[in-house]
């Protein structure tokens, strides 16, 4: 039998290189002006919010018009980029995300309830908080944890529905393939800026310990939009945290 010295064409022909991941499209300029003017609009509504006199009328308007500028800016924005705000993405363990969303609520609200308690060590920053808490505290409790939680569902549509996938998108994130193959610390850019503007934005409240809390809270819950690629994550984990502070933190402050 007689053996060619020739070579296979098929195993000297090289394997075939990757197709290339095509860059997004840069987000547009409108884009960014909807997405600002929304934040300093929500800014303000967010002023109006804390100071109006709780369970009041104007109260309630200055809640409604918070949450429609965070629904309506962050769907505008999303279907601009284009972006799905989706709640779950059946392609990944969702039961799993769902249970570390309940943890990560759990343990915010643990390690602000324990930072509440050490709040008598700064008479200031108590005094502060409790001022906050005993202004909202006028209202029912019913209307204060239904207006909180619709509050923290439309704020995560907004930042990180909309704001946190446009900041990826943009220089700070670079090109998806850039994403692909960058440092964790890289890819935690988006994060961190889109976690500083919401603290920005809550320092309408006047309040500096909730502007710690917010971009506390971004960090966490930009961390689980970009991991999850999903909304659900999120809302589970600002509602359990937001809630469990207007419940506990006012006995705990005396107001």
């Amino acid at each position: 039998m007689q053996h060619s010295n020739e070579p296979d064409p098929a195993a000297a022909a090289p394997a075939p290189a990757p197709p290339e991941v095509p860059n997004e499209a840069p987000v547009a300029a409108r884009v960014w002006w909807l997405l600002a003017g929304a934040a300093l609009a929500g800014a303000a509504a967010l002023f109006w919010t804390f100071a109006a006199p709780a369970g009041s009328g104007w109260f309630f308007l200055a809640t409604a018009v918070l949450l429609a500028i965070w629904l309506v800016g962050g769907r505008e924005a999303a279907a601009m980029l284009p972006v799905p705000l989706r709640l779950i993405d059946r392609g990944r363990p969702v039961g799993k995300d769902l249970s570390v969303a309940v943890f990560a609520g759990l343990v915010l609200a643990s390690v602000f309830v324990l930072g509440g308690l050490g709040l008598a060590l700064f008479p200031t920053l108590q005094a502060s908080a409790a001022k906050v808490l005993a202004q909202q505290g006028s209202a029912p409790v019913a209307l204060l944890l239904v207006t909180t939680a619709l509050t923290g569902a439309a704020e995560e549509v907004f930042f990180r529905g909309a704001l946190q996938p446009a900041l990826q998108r943009s220089r700070l994130g670079g090109s998806r393939q850039h994403r692909r193959q960058a440092r964790p610390a890289a890819r935690a850019v988006p994060i961190v800026v889109g976690a500083l503007i919401y603290g920005l934005v809550t320092a309408a409240t006047g309040a500096p310990l909730l502007v710690f809390a917010a971009v506390l809270l971004g960090l966490v819950v930009g961390w689980q939009r970009q991991v999850t690629g999903a909304l659900a994550a999120p809302i589970i984990t600002h509602l359990i945290w937001s809630l469990a502070m207007l419940l506990a933190l006012p006995p705990i402050l005396g107001s």
